[in-house]
């Protein structure tokens, strides 16, 4: 007995079967993470190492250059890239994509240990981090109150902690406020006076700052711990210390107390970064999501925990949510619930309108949502998410599920009321004659997505879950189609009168029908025009590719902004802030604004740039109004013109993204490389300029900018030599006057702060002091900074890049125009520079995920249509006929098209991606038609009428299943809501494909198996 069989004969088993399923989906859909993708790992691991008071040529000497070339020969190693900053070295590696990331960090830290020796001694330890590109900031919560010490205390010591035992929540990055230190501020003249010097004084004490067990101690029965503990209690003990110093002259040692010498303060370190949130001093928290942790319930969770932390905090002081991505994602994943629904009902109202009948439409439309909840019951056993991507699959799975049904009951139909047959042989038998056309349809849905499943790049990881749910909701729905189907219709299925409407509906398309059989039959007399007009309407198609345009991703307006400020280099903190208070005086009068967050001194990168450091740079964050007329692009196209009238700043306008981990980074990224700065940089201002000149183009700019202005310390070494002096301790003697240097660590209540000794703040601008500044060799003599050294100004870069281990340059800018046009413009431009053969251009960013996401799309495109005529050539037991089956899809090609164009949609990954869905389901029709022809044929009919007696009998499940695929499509292409233009350009593919193979496909499928017919004769 046949499945069907046992199915219609134990309908109890089979409702007990189906209800079991829709109960598991039911009960995993609220377990569910929500999210606004799919996570995306790309194994790349970042090396961050603190080089304090060093300049971006001595970081990239000293440390960049060594991690790279110790890294370098690390297995799977894709590529190198790295900047190095004031005081900072940022090496980012990147391994091909089958790499554990796991394993390329240990493999990283392996090759740091074997070269630590060889970095400076006074630089940090490398932090080595597997990099997450799905951790964007998911809220921004500022932190306010009158003393903006006592806020960072607040911040650091009580709110931070108390998030980050919120399940989900991943780092917490704390900016602004001012951080407590302990100074001592040292008087020059006093340390010539005592014959000390600085770095003798740092190691005195930290010396005197222990706390470290002396051993064991056994007194009669018992074991004491023994422990020596001299660490400081307050400052005021600190200022009291004694400081020891051998007299040469006498022999003896001199108590000296360190008041005598110094200052000591219990203050705040310097700030190099301020925070502000709507023109107000404050500290922000910036709080990212464990990878794995639902967006919208972690947010939600926090906001609480923020609740809870109010009643906490002193009287005065004050928290708030400053910015919250979680919303956006939570509507832009709801809409996409919307449009399922809006297409279940649509494709409802389709079934209808052909089968006229509640009964029948009822059998179908049941198996939409038990097919739907059965699938997320496997999204959940697959590890999926909620999101905008896996939310679509099932929106467009709408059109994939119920089109085996439709097949199925149209043919039980058509024996039950037009072969009168009886009711339960008519379902049996309806079943089993158009069970091979089905499978074969629904095997050629699922095929087409394993090249997605198991492609490791991009593509993979980002489209893996939307194929798999087709994949998913496909074997659900042949289940469906074959069990429970046809259960309903040996119960539902009566011959009852019909109404007059659907008399008349009958009426109209058996007329319809007629004209279509009498038309086809024409057109099959010559078979040629019909072949040659649809090859002109396919090459006019091709035409409209330029106009078009190709892009990664068409961004979704998220309602956040980004503003980064870059002035001259050198200009101190106070200048930017005032740079900064105009932007903020300015974004206040637009009526659209409701947050401005401002952070001076950085500019923090996306997951995969690096960003930037120094008191020239900021950065503002604008929240608009979620109820609001205008784009965030139109609102940033009014502020661009008063920008322009700021003297001496460099500005770059975008809007924040939060897909696959851009963040507000510029989508436009390319790397200049040359052997040498001396050959690079010309050509860096000469792609700048080409750059600059490409339409389409905003805000265009280069990495490196000198001009920031530096005081060497140029050292004679004939005198260091003769005073037994090494550059070394010079260095740090000059560190230590300039910058300051930690002796050793403050505890205080479980906290510790740093204990720093320089000189005081009014006597760091003069080159009198310095000059005058001790220094002592190992002997104990003493000598003056002047002596030894001499005063230099010079201007150096603010920032050194390297690409593979080269020198390089980065262009970045924001397009106005679909980023590939671009990219082939400026590429254009480049190619007619005279440039030096040394130097390459090489994509970054978006650039080269585009390149990397369109050629695994074309491969999967491909292997996608190899695996669709191997299941069709099993299926016909033939090498020849799947061909003429397959050129449906060329004629969807027709229609992505022309609607993409007159939608004003782009060739992106997201069109790419309905582009195989409809290779799948773009063949059905064809297969129906193709499939009925040859057993007609078989059976003795002339080729002619049996191309035409076929075509026209299965006219109504083609117009059936087509129109139900458009339904699915029609909300997610006309989709307005939250993130709409990731998921449109999917329904449009689909919807203008569907449109235009069905109707192509209805005349040059019958016309092409005609000439193969008539070949396979001869």
């Amino acid at each position: 007995m046949s499945l069907t069989g046992i199915a219609i004969r134990r309908p109890v088993m089979t409702w007990v079967c189906f209800f079991a399923l829709a109960a598991l989906g039911l009960f995993t859909l609220t377990r569910l993470s929500i999210s606004l993708t799919p996570q995306v790992n790309i194994p790349i691991v970042t090396i961050k190492t603190i080089y304090p008071g060093s300049g971006p040529d001595q970081v990239e000497t000293l440390v960049t250059k060594p991690i790279e070339d110790a890294i370098s020969t690390t297995n799977n190693l894709k590529e190198i890239s790295s900047v190095s900053m004031e005081g900072v070295s940022f090496v980012m590696a990147e391994f091909y994509m089958e790499t554990s990331s796991e394993v390329a960090a240990t493999d990283v830290r392996e090759k740091l240990a074997a070269i630590r020796s060889r970095l400076p001694d006074d630089v940090e330890e490398p932090e080595v981090l597997k990099l997450d590109i799905n951790a964007q900031p998911i809220l921004y919560v500022g932190v306010f109150g009158p003393d903006l010490r006592e806020v960072y205390q607040l911040a650091d010591q009580t709110i931070k902690p108390a998030l980050q035992t919120v399940p989900g929540v991943g780092n917490i990055d704390l900016l602004g406020g001012l951080k407590r230190e302990i100074r001592v501020e040292v008087f020059p003249q006093q340390l010539v006076h005592y014959k000390m010097d600085l770095t003798g004084l740092v190691n005195r004490l930290a010396a005197e700052n222990i706390n470290l067990p002396s051993g064991r101690f056994n007194l009669s029965d018992l074991e004491f711990s023994g422990r020596l503990n001299s660490e400081f209690l307050s400052p005021e003990e600190i200022s009291q210390l004694i400081v020891p110093d051998m007299e040469r002259a006498t022999g003896r040692a001199r108590q000296i107390h360190l008041e005598s010498l110094a200052l000591v303060k219990d203050t705040f370190a310097e700030a190099r970064d301020k925070a502000r949130i709507n023109a107000q001093d404050a500290v922000a928290l910036i709080i990212q999501k464990q990878p794995a942790a639902n967006t919208v319930k972690v947010a939600q969770l926090v906001r609480e925990e923020i609740k809870r932390l109010e009643g906490r905090i002193p009287p005065g002081y004050k928290i708030q949510v400053i910015v919250d991505t979680s919303p956006f994602i939570k509507e832009a994943v709801d809409d996409v619930k919307n449009n399922l629904i809006l297409g279940v009902i649509l494709t409802g109202l389709v079934l209808f309108l052909f089968l006229h009948s509640l009964n029948s439409t009822l059998i179908v439309s049941l198996t939409i949502p038990i097919s739907l909840i059965g699938t997320i019951f496997f999204m959940y056993l697959a590890g999926f998410t909620l999101n905008v991507l896996s939310l679509s699959g099932l929106a467009l799975c709408t059109g994939i599920i119920i089109d085996c049904s439709i097949v199925v009951l149209e043919n039980i139909y058509r024996h039950f009321r037009d072969l009168k047959k009886p009711l339960l042989v008519a379902v049996e038998e309806g079943t089993a004659e158009v069970t091979p056309a089905v499978m074969a349809s629904m095997l050629t849905n699922i095929v087409v997505f394993l090249p997605i499943v198991f492609t490791t790049g991009i593509v993979g990881q980002f489209f893996k879950e939307f194929g798999l749910v087709q994949v998913f909701a496909t074997a659900v729905a042949m289940a469906t189609a074959f069990t429970l189907l046809p259960m309903l219709a040996s119960r539902l299925l009566t011959e009852r009168q019909q109404s007059p409407w659907a008399e008349k509906w009958e009426s109209t398309f058996s007329r319809f029908r007629e004209e279509y059989k009498k038309i086809l039959e024409k057109a099959l007399h010559r078979p040629g025009i019909v072949l040659l007009l649809a090859l002109s309407l396919l090459t006019g198609s091709f035409l409209l590719i330029p106009l078009i345009g190709t892009e990664f991703i068409t961004e979704p307006d998220q309602g956040i902004s980004s503003i980064a400020v870059r002035m001259p280099p050198g200009t101190n903190l106070r200048r930017t802030e005032e740079t900064v208070n105009l932007l903020e005086n300015r974004i206040k009068e637009i009526p659209e604004s409701e947050q401005i967050f401002a952070t001076i001194g950085r500019i923090s990168g996306g997951a995969i740039t690096a960003g930037s450091v120094g008191s020239e740079y900021a950065s503002i964050i604008l929240k608009w109004k979620d109820s609001r007329r205008r784009s965030a692009s139109q609102i940033l196209a009014e502020i661009k013109p008063f920008l322009a009238e700021i003297p001496g700043a460099t500005f770059s306008v975008a809007e924040v993204s939060s897909v696959v981990g851009r963040g507000s980074a510029a989508p436009f990224m390319m790397y200049v490389t040359g052997q040498n700065w001396e050959t690079l940089l010309p050509s860096g201002e000469k792609l700048l300029t080409a750059l600059r000149e490409t339409p389409g183009v905003s805000d265009a700019d280069i990495s490196y900018h000198p001009g920031k202005p530096e005081l060497n310390f140029v050292v004679h070494r004939e005198r260091l030599a003769q005073f037994d002096l090494s550059p070394r301790t010079v260095a740090l003697n000059c560190r230590a006057a300039l910058e300051g240097l930690v002796a050793t660590k403050f505890r205080q209540k479980d906290q510790e702060y740093d204990l720093r000794v320089t000189i005081p703040e009014h006597y760091r601008s003069r080159l009198d002091i310095l000059a005058n500044l001790p220094i002592k060799n190992s002997l104990g003599d003493l000598y003056l900074l002047g002596q030894v050294a001499s005063f230099q100004e010079t201007k150096g870069p603010t920032v050194r890049e390297r690409y593979n281990r080269r020198p390089s340059v980065t262009l970045t800018a924001h397009v106005n125009k679909p980023l590939g046009d671009v990219v082939s413009s400026f590429r254009k431009k480049a190619a007619g520079l005279d440039l030096p053969p040394e130097i390459s251009l090489e994509s970054g960013a978006n650039i080269k995920l585009m390149s990397e996401a369109f050629r695994d799309m074309a491969v999967a495109i491909l292997m996608a249509a190899i695996l669709v005529y191997l299941v069709m050539a099993a299926q016909f037991e033939s090498w020849k006929e799947p061909f003429v089956i397959m050129g449906a899809l060329p004629l969807a090609g027709i229609g992505i098209l022309t609607t993409l164009f007159l939608m004003g949609k782009t060739i992106n990954i997201f069109s790419l991606l309905g582009t195989v869905i409809l290779v799948g389901i773009g063949v059905n029709n064809s297969i129906l038609i193709v499939d009925f022809s040859k057993n007609l044929i078989q059976k003795g009919s002339n080729p002619v009428s049996a191309i035409t007696q076929a075509a026209s009998t299965r006219l109504r499940p083609c117009l059936m299943t087509s129109l139900a695929a458009g339904a699915g499509a029609l909300p997610l292409a006309l989709a307005t809501g939250k993130a709409a233009t990731l998921r449109s350009p999917i329904g449009a593919t689909v919807l203008g494909g569907v449109v235009s193979s069905t109707m192509l496909t209805l005349f040059v499928i019958p016309a092409l198996y005609l000439l193969l017919v008539r070949r396979q004769k001869k």
